[in-house]
Parts: structure tokens; sequence; C-alpha cells
């Protein structure tokens, strides 16, 4: 109740609730709801009870989880600073993490630990200009944005923002015959283009019901590393064949976190020592 009353915060992020019987954390919930009913509260207290749920640690890649989720990566493989960690990952990682995120409707809490004397360690602020660089040519990708029905793609992933009727995909492994395949896409695009406004023109054309083809005028080299956005404008409702594509002219990676869960012997864990995912009754792709 002070911390509200004096703070007036967004946001009430609790971590290990699980530590506290589940009648205390009923009320600290109805605490925290009668001093301001419009104070968010994620979902690590009293699970499902928050206002969204909070999944994995450190995550690499996304189940399809539904509803409002988030996920939770450090810029290494520590929570607060340790000068003993120099694991930091590129900004790509986390570009690519956070379309990832977005595209199946989650949030990226990024978490970086300042050092002793306050200031950002280098190799995080390293981090975070990559990010806003990228941020600063893509953002229309993200922001407003969320998921899409088409099926995982090869070369990367996609967003939608329903409001201006466009579809953002992202990709991160560039065609070198500067031809895109985008699979399972049904509705009828109206124009593409690249979205960071480099590397020329861009057509769109359909090659059956389900699948078309972007074609870009500068086909060898991709205007960002990390992830080169092209956006479509699109007619009417955004359709798609869920069905995966299977490329016979390129490798097909089939990652478990894509796949549909069923039964109820299996689950997902965090890789963490004393997490151990049960056994598989089956696993649908």
């Amino acid at each position: 109740r002070e911390l509200i009353a004096m703070y007036h915060p967004d946001i009430l992020w609790f971590d290990t609730p699980g530590k506290l019987p589940p009648e205390e954390n009923r009320r600290i919930l109805a605490a925290v709801r009668a001093a301001d009913p419009h104070v968010v509260v994620n979902g690590r207290l009293l699970g499902n009870y928050g206002d969204y749920k909070s999944t994995a640690d450190r995550p690499a890649y996304f189940p399809d989880t539904p509803g409002n989720w988030e996920g939770i990566p450090t810029t290494n493989e520590s929570y607060g600073y340790s000068q003993f960690d120099r694991s930091h990952k590129p900004p790509a990682h986390f570009i690519r993490l956070l379309a990832e995120a977005v595209s199946k409707g989650g949030n990226i809490l990024l978490n970086i630990g300042p050092r002793g004397d306050g200031l950002i360690d280098e190799p995080d602020q390293k981090i975070l200009r990559g990010i806003g660089a990228w941020m600063k040519r893509n953002s229309a990708s993200i922001y407003g944005c969320g998921r899409t029905p088409l099926p995982v793609q090869n070369w990367g992933t996609s967003t939608w923002n329903p409001t201006t009727q466009t579809l953002y995909l992202h990709v991160f492994h560039w065609p070198q015959d500067g031809k895109l395949l985008v699979a399972g896409l049904q509705s009828v695009p109206r124009a593409a283009w690249l979205l960071a406004g480099t590397g020329g023109a861009v057509t769109a054309r359909r090659l059956n019901p389900d699948d078309v083809e972007i074609e870009f005028a500068r086909p060898t080299t991709a205007p960002d590393a990390a992830d080169s956005v092209v956006a479509i404008t699109i007619q009417g409702n955004l359709a798609a064949n869920s069905a995966r594509y299977l490329d016979a002219g390129a490798p097909t990676t089939l990652h478990v976190f894509d796949g549909h869960l069923t039964g109820t012997g299996v689950r997902y864990g965090d890789a963490k020592h004393a997490e151990r995912a049960c056994g598989v009754d089956s696993i649908a792709v």
C-alpha cells in the first residue's frame, strides 16, 4: 500500500510468490486491487490470477502461449551484474527474440544489472544500442502488432497490425536468389516494401491459392543482417493456411516449441537442473 501510494507504479512484478502460502498471496493481490485497480500484476503472483502469464527465464525461443504473456531474457546469464559473466549475446539475438515474441502475442522483459557504481556495463550498452538502432528503422513492425495466422516460416517470422492492415515479414535468413516464399498467405497483397527503405523495389505475386512470392530488386544483400523487415498491406481480412510448408530445396527445422503437445505427460520447463520434462505422450507438428 505504501509503495502504491508514494510511487504510483504502473506494474508490480512479483518474482517468488511460491515461497508464501496461497492465502498470503491472495491477501497481497486484494491489497493491490484495493489500493489501485489500474496497477498491472504479473502472472507469478497466484499463477493465473495475475493480469498476464510470466513464462520462461532466459528464453532463446518461445512455445505458442495463449493469451497475454511475457518472456524474461538476460543480456548474459546473470540477472544482476557479475564481473565474471562475459557471456553476452549479440544484439541480433534480442532483435530476433523480440520479433518472435510479438509474432506469438507476447512481450519481452529484458533484465540488465547495473554495476555497483550505478552505471550500465559497456557490453550491455552495446546490446541496447543495437536494439535501439534497429527499432529506429523498424518499430512499426513491433508496436501495435501481434500474432499472425501464418505458419512457421523457414526464413523467420511475421507480425500483424490489424489497424493498418499491414503484415510484417521478419526475414532472419535472406534468400540468395532474391525470392522469398511466404507460405500459407491466402490474402491479397496490395503493396510491398522494405520497411527500412533500403534495398530497392519489392514486388509480390501469387504462386497459388496458398502461397505468395516476394521478389527483391537487389537480391544478394540483406538490408539488415539481424532482421530485414518487409511490409505488406493486405486487402480485406488476413487469411492463411496454417499447414507447415516443407521446402524440398532447403533445410526445414522442426522445433519442439512449434509443435502442439497432446496428452498429460509432457510439459515445457526452463532447462533448470530441478526441472525435468515428463515422459512424452505425443508431439504433433
